[in-house]
């Protein structure tokens, strides 16, 4: 089932150009699923065309319906932590380093999270990956 949508995201369409010649053809770099704390289908995926800039693009749905972007930004593969962004209505923070071990400080308590992508809690601070 998630296979499904993932390979089915309609929502990409706007970021999506079929048309132009382009020597990489947009497939996504980054691909992250799972769920938010509220319930809903989180799914994250990068677009990249040629040298641009890689897109992140997070969408969300709840149940069976389609996917909606709820946020989107730039990745920048050479930093330590080359994905962050804040999800909307306090879901939290969305961060990813492949081959990365993920921390992060919340009321002043360190805490581990799961390596190469995680969903963290609002509030978040200090978040590293190394």
């Amino acid at each position: 089932m998630v296979r499904r949508y993932v390979d089915d995201v309609s929502a990409l369409a706007p970021y999506i150009d079929p048309a132009g010649y382009h020597t990489h053809n947009g497939s996504p770099l980054l691909t992250v699923y799972g769920v938010t704390p509220d319930g809903r289908r989180l799914l994250v995926q990068t677009i990249q065309y040629d040298d641009d800039p890689s897109r992140v693009i997070v969408l969300l749905a709840r149940g069976d319906a389609p996917f909606q972007p709820v946020a989107s930004g730039f990745a920048n593969w050479k930093a330590a932590l080359p994905v962050r962004l804040e999800l909307p209505d306090g879901q939290g923070i969305l961060v990813a380093a492949e081959g990365k071990r993920i921390t992060y400080r919340l009321n002043g308590t360190r805490h581990d999270a799961a390596p190469n992508a995680a969903l963290l809690p609002p509030g978040a601070t200090n978040i590293t990956a190394g």
